[in-house]
């Protein structure tokens, strides 16, 4: 999958490659700036995973990945 992003004019000069293609078209606010999309969201998601600090469990009932994204959530106010 490729992205393009540009004013229209510019991204319209590359319909040649296009053509006979499933394509989607976001508009962006005027002034550049958009939501950040799904890929770049779970991208951000992930590595703040990995940034998470390991502690091997105390008992043997605990689920590592399971109270990690326990505390990950509970650190942005989310109760589970």
């Amino acid at each position: 999958m490729k992205q393009f992003e540009g004013q229209w004019d510019e991204v319209i000069r590359l319909s040649d490659q296009f053509t006979g293609r499933r394509v989607r078209v976001t508009v962006l606010s005027d002034d550049g700036t958009a939501a950040p999309s799904m890929v770049n969201e779970v991208r951000r998601w992930l590595a703040e995973g990995d940034a998470l600090e390991a502690v091997p469990p105390i008992n043997v009932g605990s689920n590592v990945f399971g109270d990690g994204l326990v505390e990950k959530f509970r650190k942005q106010g989310l109760v589970l």
